[in-house]
């Protein structure tokens, strides 16, 4: 493992061979984040100072140092640096202007964002892959990099900002996982199971507190003037209907806008809103690098993989949302997390 950091201005700065732990947690939704343990010297303090960049050689990802801690304890003296990985830019900035209308692929959407964003030094954009998920909205003022998390999820379309130290570029690149799981035949499978011994321990979680199917959205006017729709799975009844009111008055009606088409607008906006309070479900599990399938070779963070556990009688199909690399005391431990995080909370604030 060789550690290299380098300047806010992509310039190579120096190595740290002497680290004594590092964890590299890497998302395919939103930024990853990474944390650094070595030991206080002079060379060490020298290069870890806020907005420095931390990277592993040969990672897609690199490290924005947010957070510089120094502690003596018990005679040791420990340096830790910490932040996010280079999409933290990402929210330093809002979408700015009149409402932000689109229509369109995901990908084309999420890479909108950036060049209408006020520009970023050296962020550049990637290669069009021409993803075909497609999606609509409007927004105004909204965080970048919430917002690109919300059309990556969407659409099932992780992104990243791609160091190039040579060329001196942040590269914002939208890519899709692979599917590798059992249900298909186009590549080689993976399979976490007992049987195959790849799997040594397991937590599944799924809650449905947040969870609403049934939406009533308002738009402009006050009391029974107000426009209203109503999006979602409108037959669901009785215990099966959940229900939400979201306020569509941040929904933009110029005076050219005809009716049907800001109704649909409003639709749309009860919609995205509606997917923020899904089901959710995750797996997290623990299994060895490179024991049956190789990490970085035969799975990736963003790919489908299945998941066997025989004794909970349970087989899914589900994408690698999350893959912690934690190296310490000469190993590396693997710990990928599939599925839906479950979601502590949802902003209900405008349901008035």
């Amino acid at each position: 493992m060789n550690i290299k950091f380098y300047s806010p201005q992509l310039e190579y700065l120096g190595d740290v061979e002497n680290q004594r732990s590092l964890i590299w947690t890497r998302r395919y939704y939103e930024s990853g984040e990474f944390n650094l343990v070595m030991p206080i010297t002079p060379d060490n303090v020298a290069l870890s100072k806020r907005g420095n960049i931390v990277w592993m050689s040969g990672a897609k990802d690199a490290g924005l140092i947010e957070n510089v801690e120094l502690a003596e304890q018990n005679g040791d003296a420990l340096l830790t640096v910490s932040g996010r990985f280079l999409t933290a830019y990402l929210d330093r900035r809002v979408i700015k202007g009149t409402p932000y209308t689109f229509s369109g692929t995901a990908e084309d959407g999420m890479r909108a964002i950036v060049s209408n964003m006020t520009p970023i030094p050296n962020v550049v954009l990637g290669t069009r892959q021409g993803y075909a998920q497609t999606v609509e909205f409007q927004a105004t003022y909204k965080n970048v990099l919430t917002y690109e998390a919300k059309l990556g999820q969407k659409a099932g379309l992780g992104f990243r900002m791609r160091p190039d130290f040579v060329n001196k570029q942040l590269i914002f690149e939208v890519y899709e996982g692979l599917d590798r799981s059992a249900a298909q035949d186009d590549r080689s499978r993976v399979i976490f199971s007992e049987r195959y011994d790849n799997l040594t321990g397991a937590v599944y979680q799924e809650n449905e507190q947040l969870y609403k199917n049934v939406a009533y959205v308002g738009g402009e006017g006050e009391a029974s003037a107000r426009t209203y729709v109503t999006v979602g799975d409108t037959e669901a009844t009785g215990l099966e209907r959940y229900e939400a009111f979201f306020n569509g008055g941040t929904v933009e009606h110029p005076e050219d806008m005809t009716e049907a088409t800001y109704l649909a607008h409003l639709r749309t906006y009860g919609l995205q809103r509606l997917e923020e309070c899904g089901l959710a479900a995750s797996l997290t599990c623990s299994t060895e690098a490179d024991l049956n399938f190789r990490y970085l070779t035969d799975y990736d963070v963003g790919d489908i993989v299945t998941v066997r556990k025989q004794s909970w009688g349970m087989e899914t199909d589900l994408r690698i949302t999350q893959i912690d690399e934690v190296y310490e005391n000469g190993a590396r431990r693997i710990t990928p997390t599939l599925g839906t995080s479950l979601p502590l909370t949802v902003d209900l604030s405008d349901t008035y």
